[in-house]
Protein backbone atom coordinates (compact mmCIF):
# COMPACT_ATOMS: atom_id res chain seq x y z
CA UNK A 1 0.00 0.00 0.00
CA UNK A 2 1.35 3.36 -1.01
CA UNK A 3 1.05 6.23 1.44
CA UNK A 4 -0.49 9.44 0.10
CA UNK A 5 1.95 11.93 -1.40
CA UNK A 6 2.56 15.11 0.60
CA UNK A 7 0.78 18.29 -0.41
CA UNK A 8 3.94 20.31 -1.09
CA UNK A 9 6.90 20.42 -3.49
CA UNK A 10 10.47 19.31 -2.81
CA UNK A 11 13.81 20.10 -4.44
CA UNK A 12 15.37 16.77 -3.35
CA UNK A 13 13.57 13.42 -3.32
CA UNK A 14 14.96 10.11 -2.08
CA UNK A 15 12.95 7.26 -3.60
CA UNK A 16 13.35 3.61 -2.61
CA UNK A 17 10.68 1.73 -4.59
CA UNK A 18 9.57 -1.70 -3.46
CA UNK A 19 11.13 -3.45 -6.47
CA UNK A 20 9.57 -6.83 -7.27
CA UNK A 21 11.99 -9.52 -6.03
CA UNK A 22 11.78 -13.30 -5.94
CA UNK A 23 13.88 -14.29 -2.91
CA UNK A 24 14.64 -17.76 -4.32
CA UNK A 25 15.08 -17.12 -8.03
CA UNK A 26 16.67 -13.66 -8.01
CA UNK A 27 19.16 -14.39 -5.21
CA UNK A 28 20.06 -18.09 -5.53
CA UNK A 29 23.01 -17.67 -3.16
CA UNK A 30 20.60 -17.34 -0.22
CA UNK A 31 19.84 -20.41 1.79
CA UNK A 32 16.22 -21.46 2.27
CA UNK A 33 16.16 -20.19 5.87
CA UNK A 34 15.94 -16.57 4.72
CA UNK A 35 12.50 -15.06 5.18
CA UNK A 36 10.74 -13.12 2.47
CA UNK A 37 10.73 -9.35 2.33
CA UNK A 38 8.93 -7.63 5.23
CA UNK A 39 6.90 -5.50 2.81
CA UNK A 40 4.84 -5.90 -0.35
CA UNK A 41 6.69 -5.35 -3.60
CA UNK A 42 5.40 -3.36 -6.58
CA UNK A 43 5.32 -4.35 -10.25
CA UNK A 44 7.59 -2.23 -12.45
CA UNK A 45 4.61 -0.69 -14.31
CA UNK A 46 3.18 0.51 -11.00
CA UNK A 47 6.50 2.07 -9.97
CA UNK A 48 6.81 3.82 -13.35
CA UNK A 49 3.33 5.37 -12.91
CA UNK A 50 4.04 6.94 -9.50
CA UNK A 51 3.17 10.68 -9.82
CA UNK A 52 6.51 12.05 -8.61
CA UNK A 53 6.18 15.22 -10.69
CA UNK A 54 3.33 16.27 -8.37
CA UNK A 55 5.75 16.73 -5.47
CA UNK A 56 8.93 17.99 -7.17
CA UNK A 57 9.99 21.57 -7.74
CA UNK A 58 11.55 22.79 -10.95
CA UNK A 59 15.29 22.01 -10.84
CA UNK A 60 14.79 19.08 -8.45
CA UNK A 61 17.18 16.21 -7.72
CA UNK A 62 16.15 12.58 -7.42
CA UNK A 63 18.13 9.88 -5.63
CA UNK A 64 16.53 6.65 -6.83
CA UNK A 65 17.62 3.57 -4.89
CA UNK A 66 17.76 0.46 -7.03
CA UNK A 67 19.03 -3.11 -7.06
CA UNK A 68 21.18 -4.95 -9.60
CA UNK A 69 18.18 -6.61 -11.22
CA UNK A 70 16.62 -3.21 -12.05
CA UNK A 71 19.59 -1.01 -12.98
CA UNK A 72 18.57 -0.75 -16.64
CA UNK A 73 14.89 -0.18 -15.81
CA UNK A 74 15.82 2.48 -13.22
CA UNK A 75 16.95 4.79 -16.02
CA UNK A 76 13.48 4.55 -17.58
CA UNK A 77 11.77 4.99 -14.19
CA UNK A 78 13.70 8.23 -13.64
CA UNK A 79 12.70 9.43 -17.11
CA UNK A 80 9.06 8.45 -16.55
CA UNK A 81 9.12 10.56 -13.39
CA UNK A 82 10.37 13.58 -15.36
CA UNK A 83 14.09 13.33 -14.50
CA UNK A 84 17.26 12.92 -16.53
CA UNK A 85 19.65 10.28 -15.13
CA UNK A 86 23.10 11.71 -14.36
CA UNK A 87 25.18 9.08 -12.57
CA UNK A 88 24.98 5.87 -10.57
CA UNK A 89 26.22 6.13 -6.97
CA UNK A 90 27.49 3.02 -5.16
CA UNK A 91 27.38 2.72 -1.38
CA UNK A 92 29.61 -0.09 -0.11
CA UNK A 93 28.09 -1.38 3.11
CA UNK A 94 29.97 -3.21 5.82
CA UNK A 95 29.27 -6.96 5.49
CA UNK A 96 26.96 -8.30 8.21
CA UNK A 97 27.01 -11.98 9.07
CA UNK A 98 28.34 -14.75 6.89
CA UNK A 99 27.20 -16.68 3.85
CA UNK A 100 25.40 -13.91 1.97
CA UNK A 101 26.12 -12.77 -1.57
CA UNK A 102 28.26 -9.76 -2.39
CA UNK A 103 25.12 -8.04 -3.69
CA UNK A 104 24.01 -7.38 -0.12
CA UNK A 105 27.12 -5.29 0.50
CA UNK A 106 26.35 -2.80 -2.24
CA UNK A 107 23.47 -0.35 -2.49
CA UNK A 108 22.94 1.60 -5.70
CA UNK A 109 21.37 5.03 -6.04
CA UNK A 110 20.87 6.89 -9.29
CA UNK A 111 21.27 10.66 -9.16
CA UNK A 112 18.91 12.28 -11.65
CA UNK A 113 17.92 15.85 -12.31
CA UNK A 114 15.01 17.90 -13.54
CA UNK A 115 16.37 21.23 -14.77
CA UNK A 116 19.52 22.89 -13.41
CA UNK A 117 22.14 20.71 -11.72
CA UNK A 118 24.62 23.38 -10.66
CA UNK A 119 27.06 22.60 -7.85
CA UNK A 120 25.28 25.15 -5.65
CA UNK A 121 22.08 23.09 -5.93
CA UNK A 122 23.67 19.80 -4.84
CA UNK A 123 22.78 19.15 -1.20
CA UNK A 124 24.53 15.94 -0.26
CA UNK A 125 23.30 16.41 3.31
CA UNK A 126 19.80 16.92 1.91
CA UNK A 127 18.17 14.75 4.57
CA UNK A 128 18.83 17.58 7.03
CA UNK A 129 17.24 20.19 4.80
CA UNK A 130 13.60 21.20 5.29
CA UNK A 131 12.94 20.88 1.56
CA UNK A 132 13.50 17.14 1.11
CA UNK A 133 11.22 14.14 0.96
CA UNK A 134 11.52 10.36 0.92
CA UNK A 135 8.97 8.27 -0.97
Amino acid sequence: MQIPFPDKKYSIVYADPHWEVNMDGDWPCLNKRVRGLPYQTMPLDEIRKMPLSEITEKDAHLYLWTINKYIEQSYQVARDWGFKPVTLITWCKQPMGMGLCALFFLRLSMLSRDGDLSIARLHFAGANKPNTSSV
